[in-house]
């Protein structure tokens, strides 16, 4: 066993992984981030950059700017008002498509399905979070905000458990739960501790 995991550890593949999951949040939030400016530009009339700072969080989450936001987007239709959530979900949605496609081709898992992955992990990661704020907090959420919430709590955490027990392998598990988990928490300490709200601050 130990043997197993030194050797796998000692891949080139782990170095291009560990880098992989130190840029998560970066990529993850400057990401999100031209998905709302692409949605403001096209959807939103520009409304969103009359009141947010694209920002190193990647969300819009002041309480005092959404009001603002809110005043403003009066006339929304219903897509204008929350459709926003799902376009930040179809990149994740490609790339598991993309992956699902690969793995029944039987191709080798590589390095490009690591970053498809990475790409997944990014509606994972709020899904997973969105079912703890839900579990501790349901009764703050409204009938619309549940029925909003659940397919994405239902479909991404399908999907994470899908990638994590049936298209990885055992190798891919190993290097996930002992490089990226250690990568993935230093990419949080630094990018929202240090180097994010430097370079973009809220």
């Amino acid at each position: 066993m130990y043997t197993n995991i030194v050797r796998v550890i000692h891949q080139k593949e782990s170095i291009f992984i560990f880098m992989l999951f130190l840029f998560f949040f970066p990529l993850k939030t400057q990401a999100s981030n031209l998905v709302y400016f692409f949605i403001d530009s096209f959807i939103t009339e520009g409304n969103i950059q009359k009141v947010y700072v694209f920002n190193y969080t990647g969300e819009l989450n002041d309480c005092l700017k959404s009001l603002e936001y809110r005043s403003l987007t009066t006339h929304f239709n219903w897509f204008q008002k929350y459709g926003h959530r799902f376009l930040l979900l179809i990149p994740s949605l490609v790339a598991f498509i993309v992956l699902l496609y690969r793995k029944q081709k039987n191709y080798l898992f590589n390095l490009f399905d690591w970053l498809l992955t990475i790409i997944c992990c990014f509606s994972i990661l709020n899904s997973i979070n969105l079912t703890y704020i839900l579990i501790n907090r349901y009764h703050l959420f409204s009938n619309s905000q549940l029925i909003i919430s659940l397919p994405e709590i239902i479909v991404f955490n399908t999907i994470g458990c899908y990638i994590f027990f049936k298209i990885f392998g055992s190798v891919q598990r190993t290097q996930t739960l002992l490089i990226g988990v250690f990568s993935f928490y230093l990419s949080f300490k630094i990018w929202f501790n240090y180097i994010g709200p430097y370079i973009l601050p809220v």
